[in-house]
């Protein structure tokens, strides 16, 4: 578990769910990846930046306007927010993405 403020970073297990919420504003990329396990962000609605994300068995929501897809194996999930700026890139195997406003 890892709990503070950050304003950027990078965030992997194997097992288990990742958990970020952001209340600042971001201030670099963001990167959060598992193997079995969903992830849940909460951003700053105000933030600018660009969303690439990836599930093989999961399904994908946000409150953003991000395009999400439907793949032959999976979903995807992509768009700019406020105009685009810092990276966030976010994937699972086995795990649902929710991407969601503060």
């Amino acid at each position: 578990d890892f709990q503070g403020q950050f304003r950027a970073g990078a965030f992997e297990t194997v097992n288990g769910a990742i958990e970020i919420v952001q209340e600042p504003l971001l201030g670099g990329n963001l990167e959060a990846n598992t193997v079995n396990g969903s992830i849940d962000i909460e951003l700053n609605r105000n933030s600018a930046f660009e969303v690439e994300g990836r599930t093989v068995n999961g399904s994908m929501a946000s409150d953003f306007d991000l395009r999400i897809s439907r793949r032959f194996i999976g979903r995807s999930m992509s768009g700019k927010v406020n105009g685009g700026g810092f990276r966030v890139e976010v994937g699972t195997v086995n795990g649902s993405i929710d991407i969601s406003k503060i």
